[in-house]
């Protein structure tokens, strides 16, 4: 296995960038795919979309031949982006989960939500008003981007109840958003992302496990970087390794502190691209998730 922290193409026709999600590097990926129709996957956070903008046209692009803005889910550092690069990108049109989208029309339930977590720190995501701009697209569902890529929509639920992940099937690549965690580095681990109020460990498992089955050869994280090889898919086993490690220190910690104190001394190192504001809180909120989550329902 490969581990990819740099910027740069990664594939046949496709490009990672560093977006600087929340103002940091090595913090979020998003993709260009340069087909004959250009598209974007994870447009990021707020601020990711200047870089979008600016990368693309480093690359010699027409910002008027992106069609698509492929998203993974509702949360803030994902979508966020998105109706900014609107503004730039005239033929561009959204692409997500109904839930996602519905986001996109009414965001004040979540811009609330995000700012009492996280406070100042959150970037709010703006409205789109132009209804004809917006795609809902779901398990299965496919898209001819044209010079043989085409992407495939997998429903991977767990993180959020609305969860896709985007598969490339030409280069054999899966976007995985936070479906399978934050990749920590070069150590060749992986952060489970059991943040709530939205994980449920089973659908995450059986969603990790979906995408495995695709046996694909570059894996990307949303946080941060790409796995690429022959044995790629292998980063998603350790995925698994890393979650039932988890599941097994919260089965032994008398309380959400205890686990939290256990999971960032154990697994603390992995976070070190993010901001020290995040780290600070991170593991205690990922610490109750993955509390919850172990008994809610399918």
């Amino acid at each position: 296995m490969e581990v990819v922290l740099r910027p740069g193409r990664i594939g046949e026709s496709v490009v990672m960038l560093d977006v600087m999600g929340w103002g940091h590097v090595r913090t979020n990926s998003s993709l260009l795919l340069l087909g004959r129709r250009l598209a974007v996957v994870e447009p990021g956070c707020k601020g990711s979309a200047e870089v979008i903008v600016r990368e693309a046209k480093s690359l010699g692009l027409r910002l008027d031949d992106f069609h698509y803005l492929f998203v993974t889910h509702r949360h803030l550092d994902h979508l966020a982006g998105a109706p900014v690069l609107l503004r730039f990108m005239q033929n561009a049109r959204v692409a997500g989960h109904r839930y996602a989208i519905a986001t996109l029309r009414d965001p004040s339930k979540i811009n609330a939500a995000a700012r009492q977590v996280f406070g100042g720190y959150v970037e709010p995501t703006d409205r789109v008003d132009d209804e004809g701009r917006l795609i809902v697209v779901d398990e299965g569902d496919s898209m001819e981007l044209g010079q043989g890529l085409e992407l495939e929509v997998v429903l991977t639920p767990g993180h959020t109840s609305d969860h896709l992940s985007f598969y490339e099937k030409r280069n054999r690549l899966m976007f995985t958003g936070d479906s399978a965690g934050i990749l920590a580095g070069e150590t060749l681990t992986v952060i489970p992302t059991t943040f709530p109020p939205s994980f449920k460990y089973n659908r995450y498992l059986k969603s990790v496990e979906r995408m495995l089955e695709y046996k694909p050869k570059i894996v990307v994280f949303a946080h941060f970087g790409a796995v690429r090889g022959d044995d790629a898919y292998r980063i998603l086993e350790r995925s698994i390794e890393v979650l039932e490690d988890w599941k097994g220190l919260a089965e032994e910690s008398e309380d959400e502190n205890v686990l939290a104190r256990r999971l960032k001394e154990k697994y603390g190192a992995g976070l070190s691209p993010f901001p020290l504001e995040v780290k600070e809180y991170m593991f205690s909120l990922l610490a109750a998730g993955l509390r919850r989550g172990l008994t809610a329902g399918e």
